[in-house]
């Protein structure tokens, strides 16, 4: 029974709390003017109301301005035309709630034609309410428009007479210029009028820039190049160049160059005077049969240098300019092979250590010759066995052995010397073959992986 009173106190206390809260809330409102208690819903009209606790807050009539002012913002809709630039330049859902997101801000900060209609106090709140006509504000936005439209196809002539002359460096420039002067506007169905015809100016744009980057193309000394054995160590290296559709060199262009056998490297450069630009090939693996040297346009740099609006360089982010690509023919390096294999200083003709080193190589596509032909590489093993001990019948030996590799010139490239390799048996020369067989996993395990890396 206690229990139950208790709990019936409870609701009575906490109902009697809600009540009061609520009822100190009405009361603090009691004397508000009708726009305090539900916003204006006026069709003609963007609304804007901004409130501020005033306890302990410094300019809380100011900070309550910026709340109402931000409301009257957010309240002005941002819509994407079928026919705007963003759509010319295929942008995607992200693009478009970040673009969205920007010109959002920049209306808030460019807002105005705003009116002051009211404000109102108590002793703990402060409130105002701005309001702007949505006509006055389509006549504000159209003023704009028309002078962002007008400078930008000034920037659009200017990039157009650029790249008459050959200059696509400044052609670039101002057509990153022009989509900056409208970047407010992107949303929009931008119209001009061009020999008495009305056109999009986005397909203008558009079609400007994208017959520009593809005027331009890479030239490769060959159409395709092909590199042996012998080309290793000698920091190959060759010269494109970058035309127009003209056959005139360009200068100035950023280049950006990835190799296949590579993977995340590139090389960043910049066509001279002459539109030609170095590629340096680097270290490549011959274990392929081929690979490939693909370059292009560096159009990030090239946005990069001329802007920092990130809005413009994210819409430029959905245009891929061409890819050149240089085939390259890869000869497989011959080997040859030359052993002195000695078990307990007898030579011996088959240990298998031969037949796992052709194994080797031709797994990785290199090629065999017999020693007498001499190959790209020498793979010289040399290996012996000495008697090790005797224990209840089962005896010991150890092998030590010597594996260079020496290129054509007979200069050694590779060297390592194995001591101590265990073999058990039930003689020495048992024990001698056995040393020979842990010797082959070795080469297989850890030397030939060895010699490979280090060759290529």
């Amino acid at each position: 029974m206690r229990v139950i009173i208790l709990y019936v106190s409870l609701l009575v206390i906490a109902s009697g709390c809600s009540s009061s809260k609520r009822a100190g809330k009405t009361d603090m409102l009691k004397d508000a003017p009708e726009w305090v208690q539900q916003t204006p819903n006026t069709p003609s009209y963007y609304h804007g109301i901004g409130m501020i606790y005033k306890s302990g807050v410094q300019n809380y009539r100011e900070r309550a301005r910026q709340v109402a002012l931000s409301e009257l913002a957010g309240n002005i809709s941002v819509n994407i035309s079928s026919s705007s630039v963003l759509n010319q330049f295929e942008y995607d859902h992200t693009y478009s709630e970040f673009f969205k997101d920007e010109i959002r801000m920049n209306t808030q900060e460019q807002l105005e034609g705003f009116e002051f209609v009211e404000q109102w106090e108590n002793d703990q709140q402060y409130w105002v309410y701005y309001r702007l006509s949505k006509s006055t504000w389509e006549e504000i936005k159209k003023e704009r428009r028309d002078k962002a439209l007008r400078l930008s196809k000034a920037q659009l002539e200017q990039a157009n007479s650029y790249t008459a002359k050959g200059n696509y460096v400044d052609a670039l420039n101002f057509y990153i210029c022009a989509i900056e002067e409208i970047r407010d506007f992107l949303g929009e169905d931008l119209r001009i009028s061009f020999d008495n015809e009305e056109r999009s100016y986005a397909t203008s744009l558009k079609t400007a820039i994208i017959n520009d980057l593809q005027r331009l193309k890479i030239v490769f000394p060959s159409s395709a190049m092909e590199i042996g054995p012998d080309s290793k160590n000698k920091n190959l290296s060759f010269e494109a160049a970058i035309i127009d559709n003209c056959e005139r060199p360009v200068s100035g262009i950023p280049i950006i160059t990835r190799f296949t056998w590579l993977p995340g490297y590139k090389i960043e450069t910049t066509s001279d005077i002459n539109g030609k630009f170095k590629i340096a090939i680097g270290t490549i693996d011959f274990r392929k049969q081929s690979e490939k040297i693909i370059s292009e346009i560096n159009l990030d740099k090239i946005v990069s240098d001329n802007t920092n609006d990130i809005l413009v360089k994210r819409l430029f982010e959905t245009m891929k300019p061409h890819s050149y690509i240089l085939p390259i023919k890869l000869t497989a390096p011959a080997f040859d092979i030359v052993l002195n294999e000695k078990n307990l200083g007898q030579t011996i003709i088959n240990s298998g250590l031969r037949e796992e080193i052709v194994r080797l190589l031709k797994q990785n596509g290199f090629e065999l010759v017999s020693a007498n032909n001499k190959g790209d590489y020498s793979i010289i093993v040399e290996a012996n066995t000495q008697k090790g001990s005797e224990r209840n019948g089962l005896f010991s030996a150890k092998l030590s052995a010597a594996v260079l590799v020496k290129d054509r010139s007979n200069k050694t490239v590779y060297n390592r010397k194995v001591e101590d390799i265990s073999g058990l048996g039930s003689g020495f020369s048992e024990a001698g073959r056995d040393a020979f067989r842990s010797f082959i996993s070795k080469y297989r395990i850890s030397i030939y992986p060895e010699i490979v890396q280090n060759l290529f």
